[in-house]
């Protein structure tokens, strides 16, 4: 039988042999509750979060795959705020230099309500790179893990997200988040185990030595574009696959919607394509 602390259980009440799964909303709440303190956590902090990115990268690369929609989104949002802590702690002379007063950081996003950008960068300036090359890997982990929502997710409302963190840290980074840089080790280690990771073309963790990769920041620019085209289509899965991502409210809507004279099944679907497509929007710009 699961253990206690599963999210899910059999429905006791189940007959004939076949189960049911239900899920346990408190735990779930519990787990979207601890991923949106993290990435709090991360970004508020200026930096201070600097040895447990690595612990924390970690978490999330699995959360981003978690079977339930929700943790997918929350996992998308703190992915952009981990890049943040990030480069807060490890830019170096790139940092914005409203970090680099003490105090500072803390006044403006008190007036702004929101973090300053964490990098000093302008636009258009391809050249652009952060200092650690190390600093530079992480980043580029949190984008492709983020890509690979936007590509391979069936729930409107994760790729959705995913595209809003996407562009979070493309006005928090600059173009350093998408060009190319050798990685290789440096002193942002978090924990000693952030030298050996990288995220491959697909989100999926591999082993490597530390070498430089020259060639993964353009693919992960180019999959990028290739997703905002097909989402500019209408043809990405999350557009064109219904799945149990799906919640089953949703499902009775669109299968009402699909019967002549049925009512519902647009109203909502319209909206999440809204949301979608302005948050698409909002990143091609």
């Amino acid at each position: 039988s699961p253990p206690a602390t599963a999210p899910f259980d059999r429905d006791p009440t189940s007959s004939q042999g076949h189960a049911v799964l239900q899920v346990r909303t408190a735990l779930m709440n519990v787990k979207k509750a601890a991923i949106v303190a993290l990435g709090n956590i991360a970004e508020f902090t200026d930096g201070s979060l600097r040895d447990h990115l690595a612990a924390a990268l970690d978490v999330l690369r699995h959360t981003a795959d978690y079977f339930h929609h929700e943790i997918r989104e929350r996992s998308a949002l703190a992915l952009a705020q981990l890049a943040h802590a990030a480069c807060v702690a490890g830019a170096g002379d790139a940092r914005n230099d409203v970090y680099n007063t003490p105090g500072a950081a803390a006044a403006e996003a008190r007036r702004t309500r929101k973090e300053p950008k964490a990098v000093a960068w302008t636009k258009g300036a391809v050249t652009s790179r952060l200092g650690d090359p190390m600093l530079q890997q992480y980043v580029d982990e949190c984008v492709s893990i983020l890509i690979h929502l936007l590509v391979e997710d069936t729930a409107k409302t994760v790729v959705a997200h995913a595209a809003e963190a996407l562009s979070d840290i493309l006005g928090d980074v600059g173009p350093a988040a998408l060009l190319s840089i050798p990685h290789s080790s440096s002193s942002l280690q978090g924990g000693g185990q952030g030298a050996d990771r990288r995220i491959d073309a697909a989100g999926k963790q591999q082993q490597n030595g530390g070498g430089s990769d020259d060639g993964s920041r353009a693919t992960n620019l180019d999959r990028l574009c290739r997703a905002v085209l097909d989402l500019a289509n209408g043809s990405a899965p999350c557009q064109t696959l219904l799945t149990a991502d799906d919640d089953q409210d949703d499902q009775d809507e669109a299968f009402r919607g699909a019967i002549p004279g049925g009512l519902g099944g647009d109203d909502e679907d319209g909206d999440h394509d809204n949301v979608l497509m302005d948050n698409v929007a909002d990143l091609c710009g």
